[in-house]
């Protein structure tokens, strides 16, 4: 950070950076967000304030650490309290840095205090993730003040005083969900084929119908796309003698061998 603006920073009474602060306070939290993601997925994580217990604030700064064999840091940006100060435009000083197991922000919202941070409830930074941990693991995010040289505090700036927040970790499990069975050519997800499935795909490309999302039980004839000639196909094999039955799973629920947990969420199979 550029010594010239520190001095300034200093002379306002603004602590980024501080070595001594007072108990945790409750009337300002900060809290990492909580969630799950599949083994090798992306997850986006906001950190929040709550301070409407508080009084205005002049700035912030915190470090939000990960464990770097967990949670690779793809980016982060700014959420949409942080971008509400001055118009839209965001802070007059608003730092970031990212480290391998972390990233650090420091936030001044007006130089000649023009501007504060009323008790407010929002996001103030996303972190980008990329989940680096097995099926079944689990993590924790949430703010530190081990990260920069020197380290940067988790503190909010309160009539030029730098007070520590209430601090709420976030857990982020690794989970991959099971993969949803379903009868090929079940378009109503009712379990079975017959020409109600066929109708109800005419229903859904052609006038808006509900959609069934399981892509295995649309394609009624295996050929990858879900269009009206799956619809055709269920009402030749209904009606007209010869039809070859759609391929597996049928006429039983089961899967694909290269079915992934995203391609069908919705089935009549339980």
């Amino acid at each position: 950070m550029n010594r010239k603006l520190l001095s300034c920073l200093a002379v306002m009474g603004v602590a980024l950076v501080a070595s001594s602060v007072e108990a945790q306070d409750p009337n300002y939290v900060f809290t990492t967000e909580t969630a799950t993601v599949a083994p090798g997925g992306t997850v986006s994580l906001d950190t929040s304030i709550d301070s409407t217990a508080g009084l205005a604030s002049a700035g912030w700064s915190y470090g939000v650490c990960h464990d770097s064999l967990a949670l690779q840091l793809d980016s982060i940006e700014d959420g949409a309290l942080t971008n509400s100060f001055d118009g839209g435009d965001g802070p007059a000083f608003n730092d970031t840095a990212v480290y391998a197991d972390g990233y650090t922000v420091g936030v001044v919202i007006s130089l000649v205090g023009a501007e504060v941070l009323p008790p407010s409830a929002g996001v103030l930074t996303i972190g980008n993730y990329t989940n680096l941990m097995p099926n079944g693991a689990t993590t924790t995010t949430g703010l530190c003040g081990t990260l920069g040289v020197p380290p940067v505090a988790a503190v909010i700036v309160i009539d030029g005083a730098s007070i520590e927040m209430t601090q709420i970790d976030g857990v982020v499990d690794s989970f991959l969900p099971p993969i949803t069975p379903f009868v090929r050519g079940d378009g109503n997800a009712d379990g079975i084929l017959n020409l109600a499935d066929g109708i109800w795909m005419l229903l859904d490309l052609f006038q808006g119908g509900a959609h069934t999302d399981c892509d295995g039980s649309n394609d009624a004839n295996s050929d990858s796309t879900f269009d009206a000639a799956d619809a055709i196909f269920i009402f030749t094999y209904q009606f007209v003698n010869g039809s070859p039955p759609p391929a597996a799973p049928f006429p039983n629920c089961g899967t694909t061998p290269t079915q992934t947990t995203a391609d069908c969420s919705v089935s009549g199979c339980p």
